[in-house]
């Protein structure tokens, strides 16, 4: 079982707090008509769930679905953090075939490339996407998902302005880390050889999208990029558009154009000065290749934005 977060609408959180207990607890028997995610931090926690027996330790996350009837079944201590949500808040998906949840993972990779960070795409595509159970070994992200939750604790118990909205905001950050950690996870541990291509074709996509954010202001060449990361251009641009539908190049004007527009924006700077400040030779190159993307020239995009009043 996985769960999809929705995440055009804001978590509703009723409860988020942790529980500290001592060697003779045992949690009760309850049933919540929300879901209710539990994130082990020290000991164990001997839940059951329905019917299955689980021992939770440091790092273990479990989801329980609305409805779900749990508790302890022998008594431990344990200090764990939990979180109460609408029961409205996931979409469950019952893919259990590993290529289904590969897929998934790779596409939201994808489109986190490819989306225009100046729209709101990504709202409406990305997926936050964990399965029902997983394990944290990463200390950083444990120790990261502790901050939020204490933020988020500490709002909730002085009562302060919009402690709900963090207590959101701070779900929302653990969650994005939780989907995240998975999806590496997922990739890393498979034995299928799909898997392990997508996840190097997906590493090294990465280095060339960090590589290109990082030079844009700067000449660019495949020579440049095969010495940056020490692999044949031909190979690196062949899994590049295999992934990404267009070659590097195209890739760096999407970039160059993207940043070009972000500085029109701002307003402060005159379009020869944008143009040799994303990378372009000349005003005459930058026009041609923001037409060619966006459509119309520089000056009808600012015209046309400063007549909407953006």
């Amino acid at each position: 079982m996985y769960f999809c977060y929705k995440i055009q609408t804001i978590p509703r959180i009723s409860r988020m707090n942790r529980t500290v207990t001592t060697g003779d607890w045992m949690l009760p028997t309850r049933v919540q008509d929300e879901y209710v995610m539990i994130i082990l931090n020290v000991g164990h926690l001997y839940l059951q769930e329905n019917n299955r027996q689980v021992c939770l330790k440091r790092g273990d996350v479990v989801t329980l679905r609305p409805g779900t009837v749990y508790q302890s079944y022998r008594p431990g201590s344990c200090d764990y953090y939990f979180i109460h949500l609408n029961g409205e808040s996931f979409e469950e998906l019952d893919c259990a075939e590993h290529v289904s949840v590969h897929q998934i993972i790779a596409q939201n990779q994808t489109m986190a490339f490819k989306c225009d960070p100046l729209n709101d795409e990504l709202y409406e595509k990305s997926m936050l996407f964990l399965p029902k159970e997983m394990h944290i070994r990463d200390e950083q992200l444990m120790e990261r998902i502790g901050s939020s939750m204490q933020r988020a604790i500490q709002a909730c118990a002085s009562r302060e302005l919009n402690y709900k909205l963090v207590c959101s905001l701070k779900f929302l950050e653990i969650l994005s880390e939780l989907s995240a950690s998975f999806a590496k996870q997922v990739l890393k541990e498979d034995t299928d050889g799909r898997s392990r291509a997508l996840l190097h074709t997906t590493e090294r996509t990465q280095k060339i999208i960090d590589l290109l954010y990082r030079e844009y202001p700067n000449k660019i060449t495949g020579n440049s990029i095969s010495r940056e990361l020490d692999m044949n251009f031909d190979y690196l641009n062949r899994i590049f558009k295999q992934q990404m539908g267009v070659t590097i190049f195209e890739y760096l004007n999407i970039v160059r154009i993207t940043k070009a527009r972000e500085l029109m924006i701002d307003g402060s700077q005159k379009l020869y000065e944008i143009a040799a400040a994303t990378g372009f030779c000349d005003e005459y190159h930058f026009s041609k290749a923001f037409k060619k993307m966006i459509g119309c020239s520089p000056r009808h995009y600012l015209n046309r934005k400063a007549a909407s009043g953006q």
